[in-house]
């Protein structure tokens, strides 16, 4: 299997040696690989199946937008679309870098093992293929994980050239002739946005939907308005995966699936310096059985309802719940004053912020907007049930309900 896997390795890289560099979209390096699409590009570590391979010159191939004071080169973006003049990311980097995966089995005598850029490399594997069609780069890495027992896990990276996110597609398969129960997938980061543009390592982290608690789709998101907007979502659509943020090492799959120790409340937000993460449970998974799931890194909200489509949700009756990335309004219900919080990667011009009754009656109108945080107090509305609106730009960005009571 090795000499299989590095005789595939040989065939990529010289394939893509006989390209014109300026149409490579995807590259093979050593053990590492690169992925190019026209506003999001991706470092893809070998070793450990993380986005996360060396960044310098000698290696990150030309033409890709890589920080040259960063260890690793791990995904960037240029949601402003204006040729990468400004980009966002790297999103884990500099600092102490903080981005990986993990899983635990959650028995007595179980096992907690998982692969980062810290320096975790529990799970050994490789890159095993790369494709490039119809405007869609795949990168794909499988390992082992043997201590403890025995998994084999399968990682697809897929990014549409022309998109602002990508989805990533976990298998795992149970190699051990017993049903393993409790076991958990996470997904951890600690999302420092322009941190090397700004020294700034704090980000405003938004839980803003679990979709185990009747909400269409989970998603945790990082914002930073510093030295421009930038934005992070962690998203997906399977009942099964539910979103928190706090901590920063987090390696225990089951404390993050069920919120010990971290915040997994709708609308709840912070401004801190700590990770946001998705963790995903299989109840059962038989001998030989594979479970296979996904989530998407979206980084423009504009592109929330992209991400959920291309994971396999029909957006139509939720596309008012998908702008509500754009703000949060916190609490809610809201007794004596709430604040709202809007998308630090949202530019605002001539913004307002308008509250109707459910007979679509203007109550309340908050005009000229400059900040991406204000707040209502509630003053003489009445108990009831309401909808708010952000505008910008004469357009709708934002709407949901607010309760007051």
């Amino acid at each position: 299997m090795k000499n299989k896997l590095l005789l595939l390795n040989c065939s990529l890289v010289c394939a893509l040696m006989c390209m014109d560099a300026r149409n490579v979209t995807a590259q093979v390096v050593g053990v590492d690989a690169y992925m190019q699409g026209n506003s999001v590009e991706i470092g893809i570590s070998g070793a450990g199946g993380f986005e996360g391979a060396p960044a310098d010159s000698t290696t990150v191939p030309a033409g890709m937008h890589f920080r040259s004071n960063n260890p690793y080169f791990g995904f960037v973006a240029n949601p402003q679309l204006n040729s990468w003049s400004t980009f966002d990311g790297d999103f884990f980097t500099p600092g102490t870098p903080e981005n990986g995966w993990g899983f635990e089995i959650d028995t007595t005598g179980g096992v907690s093992i998982g692969n980062n850029c810290a320096s975790l490399q529990q799970i050994p594997g490789s890159i095993t293929s790369w494709a490039s069609t119809a405007g869609t780069i795949s990168t794909e890495w499988d390992g082992d994980a043997n201590s403890g027992t025995d998994l084999h896990f399968k990682i697809n990276y897929n990014l549409g050239v022309s998109d602002l996110f990508y989805i990533t597609t976990v298998s795992i398969t149970n190699n051990t002739t017993a049903t393993i129960p409790n076991l958990y997938y996470y997904r951890n980061i600690d999302p420092d946005n322009n941190v090397v543009l700004s020294g700034d390592y704090t980000t405003t982290n938004n839980l803003v939907s679990q979709i185990g608690l009747g909400d269409p789709y989970t998603s945790v998101t990082a914002s930073a308005s510093t030295p421009w907007n930038s934005f992070f979502d962690l998203l997906s659509v399977d009942t099964n995966w539910v979103a928190g943020y706090g901590g920063f090492s987090n390696r225990d799959g089951s404390d993050m699936y069920y919120g010990s120790g971290f915040t997994q409340t709708p609308g709840a937000t912070n401004f801190a310096d700590e990770a946001i993460y998705l963790a995903y449970k299989v109840n059962n998974l038989a001998p030989s059985a594979t479970q296979t799931f996904k989530f998407a890194s979206v980084f423009s909200y504009t592109a929330v309802s992209d991400a959920i489509t291309a994971l396999g949700l029909s957006t139509v009756g939720i596309n008012d719940l998908a702008v509500t990335n754009a703000l949060t309004v916190y609490p809610n219900p809201l007794k004596d004053h709430a604040v709202v919080n809007i998308n630090k990667s949202i530019v605002l011009s001539n913004a307002r912020f308008v509250i109707y009754d459910i007979l679509g009656k203007e109550i309340r109108t908050i005009a000229d907007i400059t900040s991406h945080e204000l707040t209502i107090d509630r003053n003489n509305i009445a108990d009831g049930m309401y909808v708010y609106k952000l505008f910008n730009r004469g357009e709708v960005i934002g709407t949901g309900k607010l309760i007051i009571k």
